[in-house]
């Protein structure tokens, strides 16, 4: 997952599903201070769901569903 997205700090809906994307959610992401919706569904994305993202205070909308995992 590209981490340069965390720059985008204006950035409120976030839809990278259905893209075959592949590694892990970055920890930088928290940046994102303005994001109210992230959805990351039909990827092929592993690991775990970084802590990080509970500092999202106006985030209210989270799908993630990994298809492979570490």
């Amino acid at each position: 997952m590209p981490s340069i997205l965390a720059t985008l700090t204006s950035l409120i809906t976030l839809d990278l599903s259905i893209n075959e994307l592949s590694g892990t959610i970055p920890k930088e992401w928290p940046t994102l201070t303005n994001l109210r919706y992230m959805s990351l569904y039909h990827n092929q994305l592993g690991g775990t769901v970084p802590n990080e993202l509970a500092k999202l205070s106006k985030l209210s909308f989270i799908t993630v569903h990994y298809d492979t995992s570490t």
